[in-house]
């Protein structure tokens, strides 16, 4: 479907299983019988092909089967929408659609917190409580942050470049620097670099978080400072296609990443990837649907901060990581992988 020439995925999902009685003999915790209840929620992602938002999106949907098993009176409906690109401006129609739809709580990755505090201060005043996942905005009146913390995941990105380059001049691909988590991991990184005196970063390369745009990127940063001989990225662009493998100008580079999908997994491999941090994407998204249920449904005191652990990964468990993805719901993953 489009939409002023943009892509919008609206995926409604509607999850209601009837069983004769379901697990907590229909009480909430103080002990009160739980009514027929009907749950709306948009789930809005970054962006249409951003493979953390789609994993989040399939792990809430995982959730809601979960839920709807066990409270039998209850149905969640689940929208989920993404612009084509990342596009805060986008991000605020669809939070403002959300709210004339009167849709009962939202799941957010902000690309642009600042853009976007309006707006979720916006749903807050009309009572619709917002969860934020991944890319947090903490200066808004959301209610919940659900994913990493990306300042210490910035710090241990560094960590896993020393032991192979320690000295000489590094870039980060940082993508959309307006994102709250890449200044927070851009921080971090800089922190963890008064450790190495010997690194210096030659450039902090902004793109358009897609593949291509991120090759692009990185070629134009390698003719201005050839020097480069480690880059630390903040998102798996690179790694999405196999222009980089056959690519011999990236050759002798050492790269650090952020995220390990199955798309990097033969970059990994061949140590070209020398390492990845990868994160419990299916997670966020199937904690930031059971908060918003302990919310609306159970009405429950719900954490602020949910941080979850992220888990560096080369070819030494390679193996244990795609396992532990296909646990997750990960499909596709190459058969070789799992048997590691």
């Amino acid at each position: 479907m489009k939409k002023n020439h943009i892509k919008i995925l609206v995926i409604t999902l509607i999850a209601s299983l009837f069983l004769t009685q379901c697990g907590i003999n229909g009480k909430d915790s103080s002990g009160e019988k739980l009514s027929q209840q009907s749950i709306h929620i948009c789930m809005i992602g970054t962006a249409l092909h951003d493979p953390v938002s789609q994993k989040a999106f399939l792990g809430a949907e995982n959730e809601i089967e979960k839920i709807t098993r066990k409270y039998s009176k209850l149905k969640i409906i689940l929208d989920y929408k993404a612009p084509e690109k990342e596009s805060p401006e986008r991000q605020q129609v669809f939070i403002q659609e959300a709210l004339s739809n009167h849709i009962d709580a939202i799941i957010l990755s902000c690309s642009d917190s600042a853009a976007l505090n309006k707006s979720i201060h916006q749903a807050i005043e009309a009572g619709v409580p917002v969860i934020t996942y991944d890319s947090d905005a903490p200066s808004s009146k959301r209610i919940a942050y659900v994913g990493p913390d990306h300042y210490s995941l910035g710090e241990k990105l560094v960590g896993l470049m020393a032991p192979w380059v320690d000295s000489g001049q590094i870039a980060i691909l940082s993508g959309n620097k307006k994102a709250y988590k890449h200044t927070l991991q851009l921080a971090g990184i800089q922190n963890a670099l008064n450790m190495y005196p010997g690194l210096e970063i030659a450039d902090i390369i902004e793109h358009n978080e897609t593949p291509e745009s991120a090759v692009r990127a990185l070629h134009k940063a390698l003719e201005s400072h050839p020097d480069i001989s480690g880059v630390i990225t903040l998102g798996s662009w690179l790694f999405d296609r196999h222009t980089l493998m056959e690519n011999q100008t990236m050759s002798g580079l050492t790269f650090v990443s952020i995220d390990a999908f199955p798309a990097s997994f033969p970059y990994i491999e061949n140590n070209i990837l020398t390492a990845a941090v990868g994160q419990a994407t299916f997670q966020m998204g199937s904690q930031a649907l059971k908060l918003a249920v302990d919310k609306l449904y159970l009405n429950k005191d719900i954490d602020e901060l949910n941080i979850m652990k992220v888990i560096p990964v080369s070819i030494h468990n390679l193996g244990g990581w795609a396992r532990q993805l296909r646990a997750w719901g990960q499909i596709g993953i190459d058969e070789k992988y799992l048997t590691m």
